[in-house]
């Protein structure tokens, strides 16, 4: 698991195609490089990355998406009871739901990976220009001065199930987060992961993002030993990566 909790043209992946619904289009992407010689994952006895396809997650879809992403983030293994399961489901299924799949808000998408044989998810992310006061981000419906709001785009819900792990699905999926981004008109990325996530600070770290700022009095839902639902005390990491060109992109600024 990776995340915490969260185009006009669709960048070449590397997969089979690229789905994008909401606009009816269809971008196909271009076939993998060729390699020469015997590959890394045949050398080292890896099993080979399925063919999949990347598309846009529509609302009738989330429901779906929800249900893997609960099993892959929230319980990856763990022993879950029924009633914490529906518990996390219903709120990730409303959440999701509100946040990416509104018709009214123009600056928001779900996107998942899908086995082309299988048609299951293997991985998901969400990408919304979400509201700002400062660190802290604000529900639609909060009241912000105008001129301490900022609307600033947040990646979140990222995972990756079992199956479709050390494959690059979740470098993919970021990296076609970062190309909406820039189709939207923004020059940078937030994310938020636990501080003790270290698996995901270290992909977040290879793919440019750096810790902008600490939030220390978080709040994150998690699975206990027993099956059931608690609430935790967490130390949050906003990290930002820059999307400027050149080498005010590279300096992170």
């Amino acid at each position: 698991m990776y995340a915490y909790s969260q185009p006009t043209q669709l960048r070449n992946l590397g997969f089979n195609s690229v789905e994008k619904r909401r606009s009816g289009l269809d971008f196909r992407a271009a076939p993998p490089r060729a390699v020469k010689g015997l590959q890394v994952s045949a050398i080292l006895g890896f099993k080979k990355a399925p063919p999949c396809t990347m598309e846009e997650v529509s609302r009738s879809e989330v429901g779906e998406v929800t249900k893997f992403f609960v099993e892959a983030f929230f319980v990856d293994g763990k022993e879950c009871s029924p009633t914490a399961r529906r518990s996390l489901e219903t709120g990730q299924r409303n959440d999701m739901s509100s946040r990416y799949t509104d018709p009214r808000k123009e600056e928001s998408v779900m996107l998942c990976m899908r086995d082309n044989e299988t048609g299951e998810v293997m991985a998901c992310v969400g990408l919304e220009a979400a509201r700002f006061s400062g660190q802290d981000q604000t529900s639609p419906y909060m009241f912000v001065k105008d001129e301490d709001l900022q609307i600033r785009p947040v990646v979140a819900n990222l995972a990756v199930g079992r199956e479709g792990r050390r494959f690059g699905l979740a470098k993919k999926l970021m990296a076609e987060c970062e190309a909406q981004c820039k189709e939207w008109g923004y020059d940078e990325i937030l994310l938020f992961v636990e501080s003790t996530n270290t698996r995901a600070k270290k992909l977040y770290g290879k793919l440019g993002y750096r810790r902008a700022w600490i939030k220390k009095d978080a709040t994150a839902m998690k699975v206990t030993e027993d099956g059931y639902l608690t609430d935790e005390q967490v130390e949050l990491w906003c990290m930002r990566k820059s999307l400027k060109p050149g080498l005010f992109g590279l300096l992170g600024m």
